[in-house]
């Protein structure tokens, strides 16, 4: 509850607050199983990143790691059952796109993108595919972060949700200094129904 709290937190801008809750719920979890263990340091690592604090955000995506390739005899809550690999890889890219850190952001999203759960669910796929973009755009491959873009922007208009046009509107902001590229021209032609709303 307390990780679920501090994500809610990072949405509303307060990041101090969302540091104290995630890491304190990252201190109660010492002895939980593998998968929860790591979930909840992702949730630290993410209000870390947002801090701009590099190598707690490092430690806590490395401890993360190490407790989701831990085996336990503990058996997992239910309320995890749709918690794995390729969730803890979308949320480093987060981390590393909070960071600004393009090219680790695309690495780590390409990783996500390659694991059956996000590639099987349109909704996890949108949101990983925003960090994509925003990485790439970040890193200064642009025509690859409008190619992604508009891979997004497909999916956007069959989701409905207003996360996934947030990630839109993000990625136009990042590529706001290449307006004038050809490639970014068109995907700011094509994100107007997504700004609007209206997808």
């Amino acid at each position: 509850m307390l990780a679920r709290r501090g994500e809610q937190k990072i949405q509303d801008g307060r990041i101090d607050e969302a540091v104290a809750l995630t890491s304190a719920a990252g201190a109660m979890v010492e002895r939980a199983p593998s998968a929860t263990r790591a979930f909840v340091l992702t949730k630290k690592a993410t209000a870390l990143s947002r801090s701009g604090d590099v190598g707690a955000t490092e430690q806590a995506l490395g401890e993360a790691r190490d407790a989701f390739a831990r085996t336990t005899d503990r058996p997992e809550p239910s309320w995890m059952s749709s918690y794995g690999w390729g969730h803890l890889l979308h949320d480093e890219a987060l981390c590393q796109r909070n960071l600004g850190r393009g090219g680790e952001a695309v690495r780590a999203a390409e990783l996500a993108l390659g694991v059956e759960e996000r590639v099987r669910f349109e909704r996890p796929r949108a949101f990983t595919l925003g960090v994509l973009a925003i990485g790439h755009a970040q890193a200064g491959n642009v025509e690859q972060a409008c190619a992604t873009g508009q891979d997004l922007l497909a999916l956007a208009a069959r989701l409905h949700s207003a996360r996934v046009r947030g990630r839109v509107a993000e990625l136009v902001n990042v590529l706001d200094g290449h307006r004038e590229h050809p490639a970014v021209r068109d995907l700011r032609g094509a994100a107007v129904p997504a700004l609007a709303g209206g997808v």
